[in-house]
């Protein structure tokens, strides 16, 4: 709040009605991905991924990644 370097975005109302849309099949693709792995393992690789992910430079940082 100092530097005023800061920007919030917010979604449009559009666009949350398409975060919403999307969010199920979404949820769906990840249980079809995971199925055949135990909690754990789904734990361990959703992980892993966020660490790869977080290697390259050119991927932008998602939260929970």
């Amino acid at each position: 709040p100092r530097d005023g370097r800061r920007r919030v975005a917010t979604l449009s109302e559009s666009g949350r009605e398409l975060l919403l849309d999307l969010y199920a099949p979404a949820l769906a693709v990840n249980e079809r991905v995971f199925e055949p792995l135990s909690a754990e393992e789904a734990q361990q690789l959703t992980e892993l991924i966020g660490r790869v992910l977080a290697h390259d430079s050119s991927v932008p940082d998602h939260a929970g990644a």
